[in-house]
């Protein structure tokens, strides 16, 4: 990721993921909520209460969430990664991503975890996987289609949430106990934003054509298979709307702003 002489002066993680507590605003975050010891989340997740008033990752239906996680509680994390610049040299030919280990949002692997754009700003054409492109997550090899509408020699854009390393995370940083879960060290408190809000976060699904404006809803697990992430209402199966774009991921800055409803 690049970023611009604004975006480093106030950056604080040297990689994009979870929560950007820099810019996100809100008047309620309560930090006595209890976190159900067999949930999983990163920072800026959607989450919700389960029936013994315990907070979990919101379960991916039509539904509310009770508002979002302000911290980890997690093991392994993942990052955005915007306008990756890729060529084709030949049609049928492929193309290496910078980061594997991609985050798959389709039925099966290697299916829905990756959007490719013809322009940087990734308001242009978007691209078909399977029609004009595969992928392999493992790897980060892009296969072009032949056939297709991506032109050969031609520079386009790849978004797509990947799984970081052990190494990436110790570069980050750690908290004051050496550790990446922030909840577990703290008898399983965890603070909700709850309310209205304005929120930064790259827990959304990276192959939506986000715009200005989109109603936002909570990832589907079943059907779109991106649960505890927020999606774009006309493209999700989930249809409650729970928020706002009000700025869209860039190569500089892949955090997708949100206006939180509450």
């Amino acid at each position: 990721m690049t970023l611009s002489t604004k975006r480093e002066a106030f950056r604080v993680d040297t990689i994009a993921r979870g929560l950007d507590h820099q810019r996100t605003d809100y008047l309620r975050a309560y930090g006595n909520r209890v976190a159900a010891s067999s949930t999983t989340f990163e920072a800026g997740m959607p989450v919700s209460l389960n029936a013994s008033g315990q907070v979990v990752v919101h379960p991916g239906t039509d539904t509310r969430p009770f508002g979002i996680t302000k911290y980890n509680k997690k093991a392994s994390f993942t990052a955005m990664v915007s306008a990756e610049p890729i060529q084709f040299a030949t049609s049928g030919g492929t193309a290496t991503l910078k980061y594997t280990t991609l985050v798959d949002h389709g039925a099966t692997a290697n299916t829905g975890g990756l959007r490719i754009t013809s322009d940087a700003a990734g308001v242009g054409t978007t691209y078909t996987e399977t029609t004009d492109f595969t992928y392999v997550s493992s790897t980060g090899v892009v296969t072009h289609v032949g056939g297709g509408s991506i032109a050969t020699a031609t520079t386009v854009y790849a978004w797509y949430m990947r799984t970081l390393s052990a190494a990436e995370l110790l570069a980050d940083g750690a908290n004051f106990w050496n550790y990446q879960d922030d909840v577990s060290i703290q008898g399983g408190k965890v603070t909700v934003i709850e309310g209205e809000a304005t929120i930064f976060t790259t827990q959304y699904n990276a192959s939506r054509a986000w715009a200005i404006n989109d109603s936002v809803s909570p990832g589907d697990a079943a059907t779109d298979y991106c649960g505890g992430l927020f999606d774009r209402t006309t493209d999700s199966t989930n249809t409650v709307v729970i928020g706002q774009v009000i700025q869209l991921p860039t190569a500089d800055d892949p955090f997708l702003g949100i206006k939180y409803f509450g």
